[in-house]
């Protein structure tokens, strides 16, 4: 929504904003990153955004300057790549849960799992839509029924 939209929006550029910039380099970075993240938002890219906030932290990238060994440099940037996968990962998973088609996967696999036919489920809920529709529709029209005899009437 629109709202969680903006929200995320407003927490990246708290994070990236170039003002908040120590250094050239860290100043380059947030630039380019503010830049992707204006483009997102304007474009109303959430997936994008999303993935925008995946990115190091101007302190992680900080800490990676100052790291003299390049083994540990690599290490480190190795553990930041697995934590900001794990965070793409799990966004991706909760969109899953939410997607409307998989809850329905879910839903026929239980159904399954516990003896019960999809098919059969499908076939009685609708049998009770059509049923309750009907109701409303015998209900509109004699309500309409009604009116156009008062009408009439006056």
């Amino acid at each position: 929504d629109k709202a969680a939209e903006k929200r995320l929006y407003r927490e990246l550029a708290r994070r990236f904003h170039p003002d908040l910039a120590e250094g050239a380099a860290e100043l380059a970075y947030r630039t380019t990153v503010m830049t992707a993240v204006n483009a997102a938002y304007t474009a109303g890219d959430t997936q994008a955004l999303y993935d925008l906030a995946g990115e190091l932290e101007p302190d992680e990238l900080r800490e990676l300057a100052g790291i003299e060994s390049h083994e540990l440099r690599q290490l480190r940037e190795r553990i930041l790549r697995c934590r900001r996968r794990r965070r793409k990962v799990a966004r991706q998973l909760q969109a899953l849960r939410e997607d409307k088609t998989a809850r329905l996967w879910r839903k026929a696999r239980e159904m399954r799992d516990q003896g019960e036919d999809w098919w059969t489920a499908v076939r009685r809920d609708l049998e009770a839509a059509r049923v309750r529709l009907e109701e409303e529709v015998a209900l509109l029209a004699c309500q309409a029924s009604d009116e156009l005899r008062v009408t009439s009437d006056e």
